[in-house]
């Protein structure tokens, strides 16, 4: 019996993925306030604004009501003198009058994205249907809100469960990364992160038996993998990653990775010269490199359990972290699936020193342009940069369990997965709502 429901949930595992991603991912959106998430009111703004899909990058303009309605929220959950007593009134009439009265209009106003200027605009596809959609009906701000994350959570979880159904390795590793609270939470609010993650993903599905898909499957590849490695400068090391796992499958790719590698750091100097004017530390870098090591190894020394929890669920501004417990059990569980399915092989060696190394470049990136000045200690830094990076860990995975007796607990833990995120949710209702 036990047998048979493990081999039920091992075929249809990406069903399984698709149910509980939708339902949970929903109630996170339902749950969490407006804002509520790091940056979201930047993400928000920038979905909504006037010329996304007319302008390549660049500040925008944005109407009043969506600035009034995203400033309402943001400084009203980052602002709270006592935010370990904070609560949020979703009916209170000052809520009610920014949810429910604040309507679409033509008057806007400029917006400095800051950072997330130069982010892909087309990675706020999916959300933008979703405000697009909502205007069919009505011209509140709050519909437009709400449709635009549901639209975002949709197109992960969908792209997240093609990957999965048709993915030959891997696929237990990124089950158990796509199910996590930061995950799931990330995939229903307005957030770029969400989408690198689908992304990611979705590339590690598409990899495998590349050289024998159809040119579409091919040039989406590439274009996707361009996206990612855009979105954040310590992902251009995936272009490396990427190469080593496929150098032998087609001898058309390695011009095409070159071609990439020489995109892409165009594509940096262009966004670093237009965002950031002068970063903190890099003359500092320069005078004292032999100091990076040990940056970077005593960052991961001090903040592993801080990294730890905000990759498995650091949830918002208000920092709830989920119980230490599920947080140890998501990084055991991932732990175990690699390394019952790793397969060894010096190809698979360097992949795994790349995602090393693209950890260490998302250390030195964040310590150069956003820790004091001078300081031995890396600040701004957060877990859930790392999730696309372990992603692409299913990349050096076999296609089958190689130990075929701990198969029915890999899966057993796998049918789990997904409910832990009760305990969260049960945590945000009585944390908000109580």
């Amino acid at each position: 019996m036990l047998n048979k429901f493990i081999n039920s949930l091992q075929k249809k595992l990406h069903y399984y993925f698709l149910a509980f991603s939708i339902v949970y991912g929903f109630l996170y959106m339902l749950i969490i306030p407006p804002m509520y998430h790091p940056d979201e009111i930047r993400h928000f703004q920038k979905s909504i604004s006037k010329n996304l899909f007319v302008k390549i990058n660049g500040d925008d303009k944005v109407e009043i009501g969506a600035i009034e309605f995203s400033k309402y929220f943001h400084y009203k959950i980052i602002g709270e003198p006592d935010i370990s007593n904070y609560s949020f009134d979703l009916y209170s009439k000052q809520s009610e009058k920014y949810l429910f009265e604040k309507k679409s209009n033509i008057n806007y106003e400029n917006i400095d994205f800051w950072w997330q200027k130069n982010y892909p605009n087309i990675n706020y596809l999916s959300s933008r249907l979703g405000i697009e959609f909502s205007r069919f009906f009505s011209d509140k701000i709050f519909y437009a809100y709400y449709f635009g994350k549901l639209f975002n959570l949709i197109f992960c979880s969908i792209l997240i469960f093609f990957a999965l159904k048709n993915s030959k390795q891997g696929k237990e590793i990124l089950f158990i990364l796509a199910l996590m609270p930061m995950s799931l939470s990330l995939f229903a609010s307005f957030n770029q992160d969400s989408v690198i993650i689908a992304y990611t993903i979705f590339l590690v599905f598409l990899a495998q038996n590349i050289e024998n898909r159809s040119l579409f499957s091919k040039i989406l590849f590439f274009f996707m993998l361009l996206l990612v490695s855009i979105s954040k400068i310590s992902n251009i090391l995936f272009i490396i990653i990427f190469f080593i796992f496929l150098h032998k499958k087609n001898s058309f790719f390695k011009y095409l990775f070159l071609f990439s590698i020489i995109f892409i750091l165009s594509c940096y100097y262009y966004k670093l010269g237009s965002v950031v004017e002068s970063p903190k530390n890099l003359d500092y870098l320069l005078n004292n490199i032999f100091l990076l090591p040990y940056i970077v190894i005593n960052d991961l020394v001090v903040n592993y359990w801080t990294y730890s929890v905000q990759f498995v669920g650091y949830l918002g501004w208000i920092s709830i972290q989920v119980n230490p417990y599920i947080v140890i059990f998501f990084i055991c569980s991932l732990f175990l699936v690699t390394i019952l399915n790793f397969k060894y092989s010096i190809k698979n060696m360097l992949i795994l020193f790349f995602i090393l190394l693209s950890v260490m470049l998302a250390q030195t990136v964040v310590w150069i342009f956003f820790s004091p000045r001078d300081e031995m200690f890396v600040d701004s830094l957060q877990g859930r940069y790392f999730i696309p990076l372990v992603a692409l860990i299913g990349l050096t995975t076999s296609k089958i369990l190689k130990n075929v007796d701990y198969k029915k607990y890999i899966y057993l833990i796998l049918f789990l997965i997904p409910h832990f995120n009760l305990f969260v949710i049960n945590r945000l209702i009585l944390k908000f709502y109580n």
